[in-house]
């Protein structure tokens, strides 16, 4: 048995054989070739991945920069390209509109092959580098290319100010203004008098139009893009307008919407002009600017949210546009509005609306009134006498408290009731349709109106 035990623990001792040694390295070079392509595959996707990132890093940086000088993306393409060290590129990007793809070209061949897609023809050797003088690269292994053509790459000339433009620009300059001078220089106004008159005009409104685009500016403002277009958030930090015109477009995209505390007690805003395109004003969008005098409402306006306007104690007159379906509570309390004719559009005037209105004196409600929050007009400059429309079906606690209205009339003349309690409804006296109830609503009683 000793015998036995000894012989089983001599093989065990023996360790493997040559043959089995053999197979052994040939199942581990199997398995190094079938998992060191993956391996290598994995450590390509990453470094492609960081390759991307770093270039949409870049990219955005480049369009933050780019967007204070009142830069538009529309229509544009750029080339972002990876240098990974060295003078030739190993990853090319496209940015189409301002939008960054993130599809990779690891050669200018298939690059020029999809810039010839895009458009009929073009070709990576047709874009210029940016230059570091027009903006300041973050990180040094990318680089990025644009073509500019016209007055974009006059204007980029003149901001470079080298040696090549003054010498080379200030031979071209006189060949321009005198081919030009149909469209608009002085050099042939003497020869050709009507067409230096009329190309003059062009160019001064031309120029005017620039100039006016400068002052609205999108460089002081900061947009937001959202799901329907960009909303405006306020002034980019550090800046500040007394004169604010808000573009209706940015990088292409409609601007919508006038975002909550956009401009949330900016007490150096005179006068804002909105575009067409903004269909909503956020909750205490303008509160508190106490020196805005003017502001329009676009005739696409469908909301005015809570607060949107509340003591703006300068502001004297608005317009509400026919399209606009509400108005939050205490959305114009306590501004200096003289006159309201609220259109067909909006069913309910909600609390406070234009409460503390000192100086409204004139109020017309329109015909699809359904509801008049409480406080509404109260403690305004109202007086004479009142409409209230036949589609009017509930008017809230004390919605003209304090105002001096002789009169007030219902065009629905039967079914009213008034109560000091939402909870008693129905139980108190039918309420009067005379003059007299006019005391009613204007005096510190506390009633609401409804009608069965």
């Amino acid at each position: 048995m000793e015998n036995n035990f000894n012989g089983k623990r001599n093989e065990m001792e023996r360790g493997f054989t040559i043959v089995e040694l053999i197979i052994v390295l040939v199942v581990v070079a199997v398995l190094i070739s079938v998992l060191l392509p993956c391996f290598s595959s994995s450590i390509d996707n990453a470094k492609k991945s960081v390759i991307m990132q770093e270039c949409k890093a870049e990219w955005n940086n480049y369009v933050q920069q780019t967007m204070l000088k009142n830069h538009s993306f529309k229509n544009t393409t750029y080339i972002i390209c990876y240098a990974d060290g060295e003078e030739s590129f190993s990853a090319y990007f496209l940015a189409l509109d301002g939008q960054f793809q993130t599809n990779a070209y690891s050669e200018e061949t298939s690059l020029n092959e999809k810039l010839d897609e895009n458009n009929n023809g073009d070709k990576f050797n047709n874009y210029t580098k940016v230059l570091t003088s027009d903006y300041e690269y973050a990180n040094t292994n990318v680089k990025i290319f644009n073509k500019t053509t016209g007055a974009e790459a006059d204007a980029q000339s003149e901001e470079k100010g080298t040696s090549d433009d003054n010498t080379e620009g200030g031979e071209s300059e006189p060949q321009s203004g005198e081919s030009g001078g149909n469209e608009g220089g002085e050099s042939q106004g003497g020869e050709t008098p009507s067409g230096g008159e009329s190309g003059g005009e062009t160019g001064g409104e031309t120029g005017g139009a620039e100039e006016k685009k400068e002052e609205t500016s999108e460089k002081v403002l900061s947009f937001n893009l959202t799901g329907g277009g960009y909303e405006i958030t306020g002034f980019i930090s550090g800046e500040s307008a007394t004169e604010i015109v808000i573009p209706s477009s940015y990088n292409g995209v409609a601007v919508v919407s006038i975002g909550e505390k956009a401009f949330f007690e900016c007490d150096d805003i005179i006068s804002v002009k909105l575009p067409d395109t903004i269909v909503s004003i956020g909750d205490y969008a303008f509160y508190k600017c106490f020196s805005l005098t003017t502001i329009n409402l676009p005739e696409n306006l469908i909301s005015i949210e809570n607060f949107a306007f509340y003591y703006c104690t300068s502001l004297e007159s608005i317009t509400l546009p026919d399209n606009l379906t509400s108005i939050g509570i205490y959305a114009f309390a306590c501004s200096s509005i003289e006159s309201v004719i609220i259109p067909d559009s909006i069913l309910t005037i909600s609390s406070g609306a234009f409460s503390s209105c000192s100086l409204l004196t004139s109020l017309i409600l329109g015909k699809n009134v359904v509801s008049i929050g409480e406080l509404a007009f109260a403690s305004c400059g109202l007086s004479g006498s009142l409409i209230i429309p036949e589609s009017v079906m509930t008017i809230g606690f004390n919605a003209f408290n304090n105002c001096a209205y002789e009169r007030i009339e219902f065009e629905y003349q039967s079914g009213w009731f008034r109560t000091k309690k939402i909870t008693s409804k129905g139980t108190s006296a039918d309420v009067s349709i005379a003059e007299t109830n006019a005391n009613d609503m204007t005096t510190n009683m506390g009633y609401m109106y409804y009608r069965n």
